[in-house]
């Protein structure tokens, strides 16, 4: 019988790993984990934020009702009218690079907000003969419900009464107090409205609320009292509430009292046909419940509170208002709240410093309507 062997070729060697490759091997699995890890947070990221959007904005309600509240948004419905931000561009393009601007200057400016990572645009504009070295004075307009800059502008300069109705019309109330303080004026639109409004699919979504306007106003408040010694902020109706939350939040934000009392100083506020709160302007019968209610559908824009912290600095605040105000009813105006304005000044301030309030209701002009009485009493 005979029997047959394997021969096995001891020769060959098996496959060795080296600790280079072995590091490699593991370096390999490693990123495949971390990828799938990273696609995970980042993922669980989004599933948060969204979830923490449709919390804050009620799952989107108060961006909807913020349509009624800063209309200027529906421009961005490209049938909506002369001014859609397309337009408006245009006009402030033009205006910004013409030569000939009959003595006034046109300058766009960018905007950074506190934590630098966003930006608005700004349009500054000089009166004849300014010297840009001058830093004594500005003003900064915070736009009525429904208005962009550029509806503010024609013919190379800002509109005023002299160019049209005597009384006066809102449209010419930025040019009417820049004609009377003959000082430089910023003029912004806020964020999804105008000029600051997105492009393509997403302007279509409502983006400006009570939130943003109010952190809109600070970036340019903050940004003016950088530049300039005395800011005279002017805000007509629902610029009203822009120019108190601006400036309420600017000082919050300064840790020290004294540092914050000193720019306190600097500011001007002009309160111009303004609302005590939203809510109250829709159902001033019933003021409780109507600001449960704008709370709730979180559409409220709460001007009166930072109207009442405004008081414990040393700051000046007109409170301008029309008898014949067709817009905000009785109830409802920052005119009405004065006597729980001048209470808090007379006892809850611990400090000789406080807010000096001037209150002036005129009997001619529409609403948010700058009329020259009014003027006389700035």
């Amino acid at each position: 019988m005979q029997t047959s062997t394997s021969l096995v070729n001891t020769n060959i060697q098996l496959p060795t790993v080296t600790n280079e490759q072995g590091q490699a091997n593991l370096a390999t699995v490693s990123l495949i984990k971390n990828n799938w890890y990273s696609r995970y947070c980042s993922l669980v990221s989004k599933v948060k934020s969204t979830f923490n959007w449709l919390r804050e904005y009620n799952f989107g309600i108060s961006k909807l009702l913020a349509y009624r509240l800063i209309s200027a948004q529906i421009t961005s419905i490209p049938w909506f009218g002369i001014h859609s931000p397309e337009v408006g561009r245009k006009i402030i393009d033009q205006l910004c690079n013409s030569t000939d601007q009959n003595n006034y200057h046109f300058e766009k400016i960018t905007v950074p907000n506190i934590e630098g990572n966003e930006y608005l645009t700004a349009v500054i504009c000089y009166p004849p003969n300014w010297d840009k070295t001058n830093n004594s004075e500005c003003i900064v307009y915070n736009n009525q419900n429904g208005t962009t800059i550029s509806q503010h502008i024609t013919e190379n300069k800002l509109v005023t009464s002299a160019d049209g109705d005597s009384i006066g019309t809102p449209r010419d109330t930025p040019g009417n107090y820049q004609a009377y303080k003959k000082c430089p004026i910023i003029l912004y639109d806020y964020k999804g409205t105008g000029i600051n409004q997105d492009t393509g699919i997403s302007r279509m979504l409502p983006t400006a609320d009570a939130k943003t306007i109010a952190n809109n106003a600070e970036d340019v408040i903050r940004y003016a009292l950088s530049k300039f010694k005395k800011v005279h902020i002017l805000g007509s109706s629902m610029g009203g509430y822009a120019a108190n939350k601006g400036v309420a939040q600017h000082l919050e934000n300064i840790n020290d009292r004294y540092t914050a009392n000193q720019v306190a100083k600097q500011i001007h506020i002009i309160n111009h046909d303004s609302f005590s709160g939203t809510s109250e302007t829709l159902i001033p019968t019933f003021p409780n419940f109507a600001k449960s209610l704008g709370c709730f559908l979180g559409a409220h824009a709460d001007s009166i509170s930072p109207m009442l912290q405004l008081m414990k600095y040393p700051l000046t605040i007109d409170i301008l208002s029309h008898r014949d105000d067709k817009i905000i009813p009785r109830g409802a105006r920052m005119i009405d709240a004065f006597d729980k304005i001048q209470a808090v000044t007379e006892s809850d301030i611990p400090t000789t410093e406080y807010a000096k309030v001037n209150v002036f209701e005129s009997p001619n002009g529409p609403h948010s309507c700058l009329s020259q009485d009014q003027l006389k009493q700035l």
